[in-house]
């Protein structure tokens, strides 16, 4: 195992001990149900307000479309610099 998972492992064997720990007592238990069923209706609420943005770009735009075409070049560059790097 490399450092990583070993972090990675760890931090997820804190968290399953803590969560164990706060559910042993009935008290606690029934907070982090109260705080998480709070989270989950605030969440589902965000997602059903928020209108979902179905525009078309304008391809005369000139903003719009200097923007398109340097994100393109940036992934281009990214894949030529790695090919570069591998040969």
């Amino acid at each position: 195992m490399n450092g990583k998972n070993i972090v990675i492992s760890s931090i997820s064997v804190a968290v399953v001990g803590v969560t164990s720990i706060l559910f042993l007592d009935k008290k606690s238990r029934s907070k982090m149900k109260r705080i998480s069923g709070q989270a989950i209706s605030k969440l589902k609420r965000n997602k059903e307000t928020e209108p979902i943005r179905k525009e078309i770009a304008d391809p005369n735009d000139e903003k719009q479309a200097k923007m398109v075409s340097e994100g393109s070049l940036y992934a281009i560059q990214r894949y030529n610099e790695q090919q570069q790097k591998t040969s």
